[in-house]
């Protein structure tokens, strides 16, 4: 489950994303129906955690320009 939700987000970074944009994606990709405010909230931390991870390995790379934070596939 995760190498597949790695390849996900990845996947979806064909562009320059935001994290809520990501994080809208692989949610639906996932299949996961988040209804409230607390689960929303607790997954963010995930996504960051993938996002931090795949910029680490080189997967991804992270821009901050123009007020907006984005990642995209290298």
């Amino acid at each position: 489950i995760v190498l597949e939700t790695a390849e996900a987000v990845i996947g979806f970074c064909s562009e320059p994303r935001t994290t809520s944009e990501i994080m809208t994606a692989v949610l639906n990709a996932r299949g996961a129906n988040v209804t409230d405010a607390p689960g929303f909230y607790l997954l963010q931390p995930t996504i960051q955690a993938y996002l931090t991870h795949l910029t680490r390995t080189g997967d991804l790379t992270h821009t901050v320009e123009g007020n907006a934070s984005t990642w995209e596939r290298t």
